[in-house]
């Protein structure tokens, strides 16, 4: 897997305050839609791997469901 964005909001286009690690365990409050992206997990989904789900992490910050290791 790879690190991704922790973001203020659902999109790429709102402030970035660091990085989520490889392997970084986080509890997710909710999760809703925003800006349609790719990610780490892209290969697996159809629509040529763009999602549109982020989900609110417990520090207040998004992260991309494509990026994300829901199990």
């Amino acid at each position: 897997m790879q690190r991704t964005q922790r973001m203020s909001g659902p999109s790429l286009e709102t402030s970035q305050s660091g990085w989520y690690e490889k392997g970084a365990k986080v509890t997710l409050i909710c999760h809703q839609q925003g800006q349609p992206v790719k990610g780490y997990y892209s290969p697996w989904l159809p629509n040529g791997g763009w999602d549109n789900l982020w989900y609110l992490v417990d520090d207040g910050y998004f992260i991309a469901d494509v990026d994300t290791d829901t199990g």
